[in-house]
């Protein structure tokens, strides 16, 4: 992402309907993984660190990020063990890791193959990945050229990279349905929108805070999915959630 687009995703990942709501769904889904005592946790492309507290209630984490300006809002938080390297060249160890995640980084990788792969590596037999991205190529807007998105995904093609990789994958769902029509037709009349030169320098497009009540009533309705998730897969959405665990270990899942 932009330097400015980092900054103001710090300004609002601790209250923004959108943050909050996926954390809302995180957390049921790592409830969901069973994970041993004193875990090992890896989230990489960690940004400016806004899901490491929700990651630390589950073990010890470690985190990577591509930016120094990410890495220096980390360390700010507390969190120390962050390093600043690719997401497709992990500088750790094969199996050393209980659960990697990776929310909302794939899409910004340009060998997302190799990525899947080093995931793998770092996480032990049994392990587990917990990643996010973007979904539908034709919901493609001035948006993801600001925070410099590469691609969005189709469900089949990411099921097919992430299967090829060598993960078993436990579920595969669309997230973020209940806002998917509003946010679509948003998307789409801004391909069609010029781009002013304001707008070039404000940073992530879209992502202005909204009034409270309809923050606190978009985030109630965002952390929902956390429970249907529980139980199926969302038919469409604005994203994709995947739950995947390496092969080999007695690791479980639902």
């Amino acid at each position: 992402m932009e330097e400015i687009a980092y900054r103001q995703h710090r300004a609002l990942e601790e209250a923004h309907w959108w943050f909050v709501g996926m954390r809302a769904i995180y957390r049921k889904q790592l409830g969901s993984l069973g994970l041993p005592a004193r875990s090992r946790i890896l989230d990489i492309g960690c940004g400016t660190g806004g899901n490491l507290d929700l990651l630390s209630t589950f073990g010890s984490t470690w985190a990577v990020d591509m930016s120094l300006t990410a890495a220096a809002f980390v360390r700010e938080r507390g969190f120390g063990r962050i390093s600043v390297a690719s997401a497709t060249d992990l500088p750790f160890g094969d199996g050393s890791f209980d659960l990697v995640t990776a929310f909302g980084v794939i899409e910004h990788v340009e060998n997302d193959e190799r990525m899947l792969r080093e995931m793998l590596r770092v996480t032990r037999p049994g392990g587990h990945t917990l990643m996010v991205t973007s979904a539908h190529r034709w919901l493609w807007s001035v948006h993801d050229d600001r925070v410099q998105h590469v691609r969005r995904y189709r469900r089949g093609e990411l099921r097919d990279r992430v299967a090829h990789a060598g993960w078993r994958i436990d579920q595969l769902s669309y997230v973020n349905a209940a806002l998917f029509p509003p946010v679509a037709a948003v998307r789409l009349v801004q391909r069609f929108i010029p781009e002013t030169e304001a707008g070039r320098r404000s940073g992530m497009s879209g992502f202005g805070m909204p009034p409270r009540p309809l923050n606190r009533a978009l985030a109630g309705l965002l952390s929902l999915e956390g429970s249907f998730l529980e139980h199926l897969d969302l038919p469409m959405g604005v994203g994709l959630i995947c739950r995947a665990t390496r092969p080999g270990g007695s690791g479980g899942t639902r």
